[in-house]
């Protein structure tokens, strides 16, 4: 009976010590700094340039099914988390995914001439979508009035140039320029087009000596219900500590296409 005794007392300090421990590694983590903004998103390997993808070792799952890996939650993790920071570039990213479907086209942020086509699409969907979010934008009628101020930020968030480029003539009855306002006059759609679902993640690292993570390829599969139409588009952003979304599109395409 005294030996049994013995190993309760001996079990129970055993557990006193593991709970003392794990108590203190809370404590210790409490005191470190939350993630915040101003910490660059970055993926450490001992590879230096392929693509990450989900496996078995992931860290949560959102409310679509998509599974987020270590890597993908280190990277997109400037709101704090990868579910947080998706809600956070939504109007960047379906914006983008809707000029993709409008002209078809691939995207390249580097290119010249710049695809001015691609980028008033984007701020045509962008504006009529999420103008709530701006104060500056005011809206009479059935047209939307942008400041060319405001335009120029929302380029810069989107792509990281404040460089307007000309409205393209296929886009003129849309979009149009005021010169005694300094401003964009932006028609008011219908608000009929695609729904978007994020379905894959995909981390791109460098070949930097540092190791860290390049970029991200969000993966959106499409559908347009009244026309029967399903496509899927990729749209790859960088961090950008500048941009008010904290990241920027630097391309877009699409990867299929079929009714």
């Amino acid at each position: 009976m005294k030996k049994q005794k013995s190993i309760v007392i001996a079990l129970l300090f055993v557990m006193t010590l593991f709970l003392s421990a794990c108590g203190q590694v809370a404590a210790d983590k409490a005191k470190d700094p939350p993630e915040t903004a101003e910490n660059a998103p970055q993926v450490s390997s001992e590879n230096e340039d392929y693509e990450v993808q989900g496996d078995a070792a992931y860290q949560g799952i959102n409310a679509d099914g998509i599974v987020f890996d270590s890597p993908v939650q280190d990277y997109l993790n400037a709101f704090g988390d990868a579910d947080s920071t998706l809600s956070e570039l939504e109007p960047m990213l379906v914006s983008v995914a809707f000029a993709v479907d409008a002209t078809g086209a691939e995207f390249y942020v580097g290119d010249e001439p710049t695809d001015a086509a691609f980028e008033w699409n984007t701020m045509l969907y962008y504006i009529n979508t999420y103008e709530f979010r701006n104060d500056t934008v005011t809206r009479s009628d059935d047209n939307f009035t942008v400041p060319t101020a405001t335009m120029e930020d929302f380029y810069y968030d989107i792509f990281g140039t404040a460089n307007i480029p000309e409205v393209p003539d296929e886009l003129t009855s849309s979009i149009s320029y005021d010169a005694p306002s300094d401003s964009y006059h932006v028609i008011a759609s219908s608000g009929e087009g695609l729904s978007y679902i994020v379905s894959d993640i995909v981390i791109s690292m460098s070949d930097s000596s540092a190791n860290s993570a390049k970029s991200a390829v969000i993966t959106f599969d499409g559908l347009d219900i009244d026309n029967n139409v399903h496509n899927t588009v990729c749209v790859e952003i960088e961090y950008s500590a500048d941009s008010s979304y904290l990241y920027t599109v630097i391309s877009a395409y699409p990867t299929n296409d079929s009714e």
